[in-house]
């Protein structure tokens, strides 16, 4: 039987016989949970990064350096030119009717000054109308409302900028004018205070005025994105920056009032740009063109502030003066169609120049190397980055008249003698506080710091701390012992051998030792230091602050110390403080940014000289300007001003030191060459003439020491050292700690007067 076979169905092209599959609600829902999962993490991480920075710490702010204020009160020392410079540095306006702050008028030796309101480190002072009389160099009358004295503002001398090279100063809402408010709303966003940080109103209305002017006329952004944009985003022009810039904008004006975004703003804004330093905000672009606090501003300045915000590059008022009048005349005429202002105002105010200042520029420093020790000294206390970034407020005891005179006098020597460099460092006598400093002789060069880096010989300002060792040891020791100005030779172990000489190349034999100072003479005090020991003298200096790293060789007796200006003024403190030694302070207060104290630097001083023995050093040093190597002083002074000091020479006259005080300062100068070439000068040519040339301008405020307990004065013979039984011709009347007068006394043999009985006169003596 045969099988039937079956029969195979035709296959269908694969495929034909699958459905089609329609793709998944579910697929779909993923993708829009995962993008709104994206947007939202996007929106939130903006959100995170928007109020972060916002309230933290948004901008680096610069540490401000202020002088000392300048001081008015009956019987201050006070020429007329130096108030009139002071003012004009301020930024203060000259005025027929000072009726507002920052104004002032002169009428023959009457001055009439409204100050302007200013935080100090020990509170507010504000504004006040103030009259006073100046006549023969000194304030005659004052009247400040039952003030017997005020404080006229002080100097911003300098900042610690911050590595970002951006400048401001922080303005409140409140310390924006009202007008200067107006007018940026007019021009930047008229629904500032209605739109939720992005405005359709404003784009529409930039678009429409931008289509009709067939140009560039308004920009749709509002303050808000304004903000975020130089806040938060960089510059470049991209769909998504422009995207975050939205986005930012709205959560910025839903998290923070405007008030406290248009403060922000206030301090953001970019003004300007001097050199590599960009400036930002309203208050220090004040400042920078203007040279005035912006609430001393003038309607027509304000508008010219405003009208930069576009372009201050565009607009600069210095490079551009007609484009940036246009454009100011422009924003008061806007001022003036919304009725914020007077027709007549407006038109007054279109009038008036520009009135920038001469040269806008800013710079670190008026005074670089005074900023430079303020600066290394409160790198003692503060973290760099905190004086680059928290605005903080340093106050200082810089007097910019006396800062500005040293820098003419030794500017002027100077420059009469080819390559001539010179510093130098005054202090206050007593507390040890800098008040003037010139590390160049060129002004404004914020290079090499002779003043606290140069390391030079001292010469011969070495010998009164050979006099403070050796007069510790009164038994053996005293300025009436006789000692030895004659040639000698020292022979060394290696067969070297070394003599001292005197500058003149001349031995006086056998002298008292105070004569040995006050003449300078070489061979003697070498004696007296070699007996007493290099090392001590030494140690007697390192007491006083300086940090002396040579061995105790016997050239050292002859000034081989290599020792800054500033080490020198630390050791010559000592010596005109009495026997102590203060810090040598650049800082009398630091403030935050508010105005509330960090920190005040009242220092004690240390006590580095028996005071009987220091004392006797006084005594020394003032015979030496009356009749020693400084008696050239007294060509310009009269003979009762009494001032104390000593020169110094190193060898083939590489370095001319002067050293010396009166009654309330004291100031070391150095002159030199960088190459360490002779100069051709002493210490009595060189640095005592610009020394003179400071202290003659100065008030002759004689120097006068209490004298201490334990002191006797005795008429010496000079010759003999021995004591005398009155004033005699060769004697001279000196200062002996009790019970170290000479035992041996000497008949006179003259009635002529001696040639030192002044000291006694001048420190009380009958």
């Amino acid at each position: 039987m045969t099988r039937a076979r079956k029969r195979k169905r035709p296959q269908k092209p694969a495929g034909k016989n699958r459905k089609v599959r329609k793709p998944s609600p579910r697929w779909g829902l993923r993708v829009l949970l995962v993008t709104l999962i994206l947007l939202l993490s996007w929106v939130v991480w903006l959100d995170v990064t928007v109020r972060s920075q916002f309230e933290g710490r948004r901008w680096q702010v610069p540490a401000r350096i202020f002088s000392s204020p300048l001081m008015l009160y009956e019987g201050a020392a006070l020429a007329t030119g130096d108030l009139e410079q002071y003012l004009k540095v301020l930024g203060y306006e000259r005025s027929g009717d000072p009726s507002v702050p920052g104004t002032w008028r002169r009428s023959g030796n009457s001055v009439d000054l409204y100050l302007r309101p200013f935080r100090f480190e020990d509170g507010d002072q504000p504004a006040r109308r103030i009259h006073l009389e100046v006549s023969g160099g000194q304030v005659v009358s004052l009247d400040a409302g039952g003030q017997s004295l005020v404080r006229v503002e002080p100097l911003e001398i300098g900042r610690f900028y911050p590595r970002s090279r951006e400048d401001r100063i922080l303005v409140s809402r409140s310390d924006l004018p009202d007008t200067l408010v107006q007018a940026l709303l007019l021009t930047e966003d008229r629904d500032f205070y209605t739109h939720f940080g992005i405005s359709l109103k404003g784009i529409a209305r930039a678009a429409w005025a931008n289509i009709t002017a067939g140009r560039v006329v308004q920009g749709g952004s509002t303050l808000t994105q304004q903000l975020v944009k130089n806040f938060y985003l960089s510059s470049e022009r991209t769909f998504w920056r422009k995207l975050n810039e939205v986005v930012m904008a709205l959560l910025l004006d839903a998290h923070y009032d405007k008030d406290t975004i248009l403060e922000a703003y206030a301090n953001e804004v970019y003004l300007g740009q001097s050199g590599s330093i960009a400036v930002h905000g309203f208050g220090r672009a004040s400042l920078f063109w203007f040279g005035k606090p912006l609430s001393a501003l003038t309607l027509e300045q304000q508008a010219l502030l405003v009208a930069m915000i576009r372009g201050p590059a565009y607009y600069h008022p210095a490079r551009h003066p007609d484009r940036a009048r246009a454009r100011r005349n422009r924003v008061l005429a806007l001022l003036g169609e919304a009725g914020i202002v007077a027709p007549e105002v407006v038109r007054q105010a279109q009038s008036r120049p520009l009135g920038i200042t001469r040269n806008p520029r800013l710079t670190d420093s008026l005074y670089p190397h005074y900023v430079q020790l303020v600066r290394r000294q409160l790198l003692e206390f503060y973290p760099e980055e905190v004086l680059e970034s928290e605005g903080l407020r340093i106050f200082t005891p810089l007097n910019p008249a006396l800062q500005e005179s040293v820098q003419r006098s030794v500017s002027e020597f100077a420059g009469r003698r080819k390559g001539l460099q010179g510093a130098v460092v005054m202090t206050e006598r007593e507390s040890g506080e800098v008040v003037a400093l010139v590390g160049d002789v060129r002004r404004q060069i914020a290079g090499f710091n002779r003043a606290l880096d140069a390391q030079r010989q001292i010469g011969s300002l070495i010998k009164p701390w050979i006099l403070v060792t050796a007069l510790a040891d009164p038994g053996r020791y005293t300025l009436a012992t006789l000692v030895d100005d004659t040639p000698f030779r020292l022979e060394f172990d290696d067969g070297q051998t070394w003599s001292p000489e005197n500058f003149d190349g001349k031995s006086l034999g056998p002298i008292l030792l105070e004569e040995a100072l006050v003449r300078s003479r070489n061979q003697a005090m070498v004696r007296v230091g070699l007996d007493v020991g290099v090392s001590r003298v030494l140690e007697s200096m390192r007491s006083a602050g300086p940090e002396i790293q040579v061995r105790p060789w016997p050239a050292v007796l002859l000034g081989a110390v290599p020792l800054s200006p500033l080490d020198v003024a630390r050791l010559y403190t000592a010596i005109a403080a009495g026997g102590v030694a203060p810090p040598l302070r650049s800082i009398r207060a630091v403030t935050d940014a508010q105005g509330n104290l960090l920190q005040s630097f009242d220092y004690k001083p240390r006590a580095v000289i028996p005071p009987r023995v220091a004392y006797l050093i006084q005594t020394a040093l003032l015979d030496v300007m009356q009749r020693g190597t400084g008696a050239s002083a007294y060509r310009i002074f009269p003979r009762d001003y009494y001032v104390a000091g000593k020169t110094g020479t190193t060898n083939d006259g590489r370095d001319s030191w002067f050293a010396g005080y009166n009654g309330r300062y004291l100031g070391v100068v150095w002159l030199g060459h960088d190459d360490n070439r002779p100069t051709g000068l002493t210490g009595a040519s060189g640095a005592l003439q610009v020394w003179l040339d400071v202290y003659r301008r100065l008030p002759a405020e004689s120097f006068v020491m209490a004298q201490p307990e334990g002191i006797e004065w005795a008429w010496v013979d000079t010759r003999t050292g021995k004591r005398l039984d009155g004033e005699c011709e060769h004697g001279i009347q000196l200062p002996f700690i009790a019970g170290s007068m000479p035992q041996e006394t000497v008949a006179c043999q003259s009635g002529r007067r001696s040639l030192g009985g002044w000291l006694k006169r001048w420190f009380g003596g009958e």
